[in-house]
């Protein structure tokens, strides 16, 4: 057991901010937690195939390609296009999709 006054000043965060993290690296039970320990969960994974989205006001398209690495949602994603081998830039999305950040030669997705 560890007093609380002594949790408190050395930044331990409570369990309303630890609720729906994941821990970055093993740890062990009764170990005090600090917000850098944990982070928001990977929504894709490095060599996943995943669905890369373009939405404009009218249409959708889709491709698949796999993630050239890992992201949580929101952050950026770099994603092969299997087909065409053209590297495409887009933003992990809560589906676990990435959705495309810039509509730069689309033609050749």
């Amino acid at each position: 057991m560890v007093p609380l006054k002594y949790a408190e000043t050395t930044g331990v965060v409570g369990l309303d901010q630890l609720v729906g993290k994941q821990l970055d690296r093993p740890a062990r039970g009764g170990l005090m937690l600090r917000a850098g320990d944990v982070s928001e969960p990977l929504v894709v994974q490095r060599n996943q195939m995943v669905t890369v989205y373009l939405r404009s006001e009218l249409m959708t398209l889709s491709v698949k390609g796999q993630a050239l690495n890992s992201a949580s949602i929101g952050q950026p994603v770099q994603v092969l296009n299997t087909v065409s081998k053209k590297i495409l830039n887009g933003t992990a999305l809560p589906n676990g999709g990435v959705e495309m950040t810039s509509t730069l030669n689309v033609a050749g997705l």
